[in-house]
Protein backbone atom coordinates (compact mmCIF):
# COMPACT_ATOMS: atom_id res chain seq x y z
CA UNK A 1 0.00 0.00 0.00
CA UNK A 2 1.31 3.46 -0.81
CA UNK A 3 0.06 6.78 0.50
CA UNK A 4 0.92 10.22 -0.81
CA UNK A 5 0.79 12.90 1.88
CA UNK A 6 0.53 16.51 0.79
CA UNK A 7 0.27 19.78 2.68
CA UNK A 8 0.26 23.48 1.97
CA UNK A 9 2.62 23.90 4.97
CA UNK A 10 6.19 24.42 3.83
CA UNK A 11 7.52 22.09 6.56
CA UNK A 12 4.66 19.73 7.36
CA UNK A 13 5.36 18.40 10.86
CA UNK A 14 3.24 15.30 10.25
CA UNK A 15 6.03 13.85 8.11
CA UNK A 16 8.12 13.24 11.23
CA UNK A 17 6.17 10.00 11.68
CA UNK A 18 7.70 8.58 8.51
CA UNK A 19 11.32 7.84 7.59
CA UNK A 20 12.89 9.93 4.80
CA UNK A 21 13.22 6.79 2.68
CA UNK A 22 9.44 6.60 2.51
CA UNK A 23 9.42 9.28 -0.20
CA UNK A 24 8.17 7.51 -3.34
CA UNK A 25 8.20 10.50 -5.67
CA UNK A 26 8.16 9.44 -9.30
CA UNK A 27 6.69 6.02 -8.50
CA UNK A 28 3.34 4.74 -9.71
CA UNK A 29 0.28 6.63 -8.43
CA UNK A 30 -0.37 6.14 -4.72
CA UNK A 31 -3.21 3.97 -3.51
CA UNK A 32 -4.38 6.82 -1.27
CA UNK A 33 -3.77 10.56 -1.19
CA UNK A 34 -4.01 12.64 1.99
CA UNK A 35 -4.16 16.41 1.52
CA UNK A 36 -3.71 18.49 4.68
CA UNK A 37 -4.69 22.11 4.05
CA UNK A 38 -3.77 24.44 6.90
CA UNK A 39 -6.40 27.16 7.22
CA UNK A 40 -3.73 29.54 8.54
CA UNK A 41 -1.74 29.27 5.30
CA UNK A 42 -2.83 30.69 1.94
CA UNK A 43 -5.60 32.66 3.64
CA UNK A 44 -8.38 33.58 3.50
CA UNK A 45 -10.28 30.30 3.14
CA UNK A 46 -14.00 30.33 2.39
CA UNK A 47 -15.29 28.45 5.44
CA UNK A 48 -18.89 28.52 4.21
CA UNK A 49 -17.85 26.79 0.98
CA UNK A 50 -15.80 24.22 2.93
CA UNK A 51 -18.77 23.58 5.20
CA UNK A 52 -20.95 22.89 2.16
CA UNK A 53 -18.34 20.57 0.59
CA UNK A 54 -17.46 18.59 3.71
CA UNK A 55 -18.49 14.96 4.05
CA UNK A 56 -22.04 14.48 5.32
CA UNK A 57 -20.99 11.22 6.94
CA UNK A 58 -20.88 10.63 10.67
CA UNK A 59 -17.09 11.12 10.63
CA UNK A 60 -17.40 14.33 8.60
CA UNK A 61 -19.80 15.70 11.20
CA UNK A 62 -17.51 14.72 14.07
CA UNK A 63 -14.53 16.41 12.39
CA UNK A 64 -16.63 19.56 11.92
CA UNK A 65 -17.38 19.49 15.66
CA UNK A 66 -13.66 19.19 16.50
CA UNK A 67 -13.94 15.56 17.62
CA UNK A 68 -11.68 13.43 15.45
CA UNK A 69 -11.60 10.00 17.09
CA UNK A 70 -11.74 8.57 20.63
CA UNK A 71 -9.93 11.10 22.84
CA UNK A 72 -8.54 13.32 20.07
CA UNK A 73 -10.14 16.76 20.03
CA UNK A 74 -9.30 20.08 18.43
CA UNK A 75 -10.68 22.93 16.42
CA UNK A 76 -13.32 22.24 13.76
CA UNK A 77 -11.99 20.54 10.64
CA UNK A 78 -13.53 20.01 7.25
CA UNK A 79 -13.16 16.46 5.90
CA UNK A 80 -13.72 15.94 2.18
CA UNK A 81 -13.47 12.41 0.75
CA UNK A 82 -13.53 11.48 -2.92
CA UNK A 83 -12.86 7.76 -3.36
CA UNK A 84 -9.24 7.21 -2.25
CA UNK A 85 -8.45 10.94 -1.91
CA UNK A 86 -8.91 12.74 1.38
CA UNK A 87 -8.71 16.47 2.06
CA UNK A 88 -8.65 17.92 5.55
CA UNK A 89 -8.96 21.65 6.09
CA UNK A 90 -7.94 22.59 9.63
CA UNK A 91 -5.44 24.58 11.67
CA UNK A 92 -3.63 21.60 13.25
CA UNK A 93 -3.33 18.00 12.08
CA UNK A 94 -1.53 16.41 15.03
CA UNK A 95 -4.66 14.70 16.39
CA UNK A 96 -5.66 13.39 12.94
CA UNK A 97 -2.78 12.08 10.86
CA UNK A 98 -1.64 9.15 12.96
CA UNK A 99 -4.62 8.59 15.30
CA UNK A 100 -7.18 8.56 12.49
CA UNK A 101 -5.81 8.41 8.94
CA UNK A 102 -2.88 6.01 9.29
CA UNK A 103 -4.97 3.58 11.31
CA UNK A 104 -7.94 3.96 8.92
CA UNK A 105 -5.82 3.20 5.86
CA UNK A 106 -4.11 0.24 7.54
CA UNK A 107 -7.52 -1.17 8.46
CA UNK A 108 -8.89 -0.69 4.93
CA UNK A 109 -5.77 -2.28 3.43
CA UNK A 110 -5.97 -5.23 5.82
CA UNK A 111 -9.63 -5.80 5.00
CA UNK A 112 -8.90 -5.76 1.24
CA UNK A 113 -6.30 -8.49 1.79
CA UNK A 114 -8.51 -10.51 4.12
CA UNK A 115 -6.26 -9.78 7.09
CA UNK A 116 -6.96 -8.54 10.59
CA UNK A 117 -5.53 -5.18 11.69
CA UNK A 118 -5.07 -5.05 15.46
CA UNK A 119 -4.41 -2.04 17.61
CA UNK A 120 -2.06 -3.42 20.20
CA UNK A 121 1.12 -2.86 22.16
CA UNK A 122 3.68 -5.26 23.52
CA UNK A 123 6.26 -5.28 26.27
CA UNK A 124 8.94 -7.71 27.36
CA UNK A 125 9.10 -8.89 30.97
CA UNK A 126 11.99 -11.16 31.96
CA UNK A 127 12.53 -12.12 28.32
CA UNK A 128 8.90 -13.06 27.71
CA UNK A 129 6.61 -11.01 25.49
CA UNK A 130 3.23 -9.73 26.60
CA UNK A 131 0.70 -8.47 24.08
CA UNK A 132 -1.78 -5.81 25.24
CA UNK A 133 -4.85 -5.49 23.03
CA UNK A 134 -7.55 -2.89 23.53
CA UNK A 135 -8.25 0.80 23.67
CA UNK A 136 -5.33 2.97 24.69
CA UNK A 137 -7.13 4.19 27.79
CA UNK A 138 -7.45 0.63 29.11
CA UNK A 139 -3.67 0.14 29.04
CA UNK A 140 -3.09 3.40 30.95
CA UNK A 141 -5.20 2.13 33.87
CA UNK A 142 -2.43 -0.33 34.80
CA UNK A 143 -0.05 2.49 35.74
Amino acid sequence: MSVEIRSNEQHFTGMRYFPPSSDLEGQTPADYTLNFCNLNVDTPWDLQALSKERDRSYRGGRFAAGYYITDHFGSPAYLVTRESHYWVYAADFEAMLWPYFVKLLLTIHSMKLGLLHLKAASIAVDGAGILLVGRGEAARQFY
